[in-house]
């Protein structure tokens, strides 16, 4: 049996990361910006894509890119939704992926976990109440390493505020080295399906990644310009992500084994929704599932309780729990406190 988190966009917004609709529009207002004056963001990516092989002999491909961005990226319900509706267009997938890793380095660069120290920022956030829940009857390293075993982290969203937290607070807690703090985090099944930005650097094997929150905008330059078309590159669209079968049947395996499923911050955009609960794989589960459902009208609540229920079978003795509407993903850690045990 396995414990699963499905995180999505609005779990990093209390560390300062956009969320889905947030890095929508800020994307669309960069690009809008290509037209006019010139925002520093814009003027950044338009520095990257002159450095994209084959861009100067394809200037009107990328103006048309420009274009379809500014006006029709907010007719999307997400800029993944955007690229994959328009997926025969190369241009587009190029222009946004880079939108999609300037503006979440740049959430990074500005977030509480870059200012303050973090694991005092933690406690301002779910990461910190997600910590304890995880050594909750750990009695050494030993037990712990043990029950990472069992979590599973779907992270569908592009930054790395969770692991780089976990990384630190495990290293501190336990007082272990950067290596043996690496070797722990190891054991933890962490699938970004839609990629991330970069390795963080305790990673195995990581000889190519970006620091948390590496800010590359400060000096700018090729080295700069470089390292920001090597992070969007590690972003994949939802058509690149579900072919990569490995990791769709890596994703049905573990929700099959499930005991608990919990869902946080996560939008439960169709497209998502597809990734996880693919119709070739038939799930069969048992165990509970517990989502959020903050700022989520009663309406979609039910919704989505009911889409739950025909994804997951109505006959498999699953129960489903919503937090309130009022409750951010912190406060799901008091509002579940037994049943998010995982013991």
């Amino acid at each position: 049996m396995s414990y699963i988190f499905i995180i999505g966009a609005g779990a990093s917004a209390d560390i300062g990361l956009p969320t889905g609709y947030q890095l929508q529009n800020k994307i669309n207002n960069t690009f809008t910006d290509f037209s006019h004056s010139g925002s520093s963001g814009a003027v950044f990516l338009k520095s990257c894509l002159r450095m994209i092989p084959g861009f100067w002999e394809n200037q009107g491909g990328y103006a048309k890119a420009y274009k379809m961005i500014e006006r029709h990226a907010l007719n999307s319900p997400s800029i993944d939704n955007f690229i994959n509706e328009n997926k025969e267009i190369k241009e587009i997938a190029i222009c946004s992926k880079l939108g999609i890793a300037y503006h979440i380095l740049n959430g990074e660069v500005n977030s509480i976990y870059k200012h303050s120290d973090i694991l005092d920022a933690g406690r301002k956030t779910w990461h910190a109440n997600f910590f304890i829940k995880l050594k909750e009857g750990c009695e050494n390293i030993n037990d712990f390493e043990e029950k990472m075993d069992l979590l599973t982290l779907i992270i569908f969203n592009y930054d790395r505020c969770l692991e780089h937290y976990l990384f630190n607070a495990i290293k501190s807690f336990y007082d272990l080295s950067e290596g043996k703090a690496s070797e722990v985090m190891s054991k933890i099944n962490i699938i970004h399906p839609y990629g991330k930005l970069s390795n963080l650097p305790w990673e195995n094997n990581a000889s190519d990644f970006l620091k948390y929150g590496e800010n590359i905008f400060e000096r700018q330059g090729n080295t700069s310009y470089y390292k920001l078309i090597s992070a969007s590159e590690n972003i994949k669209t939802f058509t690149e992500s579900t072919n990569e079968k490995s990791v769709t049947e890596l994703i049905s395996k573990k929700i099959m084994q499930s005991k608990l499923v919990v869902f946080i911050g996560f939008g439960f955009n169709k497209l998502n929704m597809d990734l996880l609960y693919s119709k070739e794989r038939k799930i069969i589960q048992s165990g509970d599932i517990i989502f959020s459902a903050f700022d989520m009208p009663v309406d979609d609540i039910d919704y989505v309780r009911e889409m739950l229920i025909a994804k997951n079978g109505k006959d498999l003795g699953r129960s489903i729990f919503n937090s309130a509407p009022n409750a951010k993903c912190k406060d799901m850690f008091n509002e579940f406190n037994m049943r998010l045990a995982m013991a």
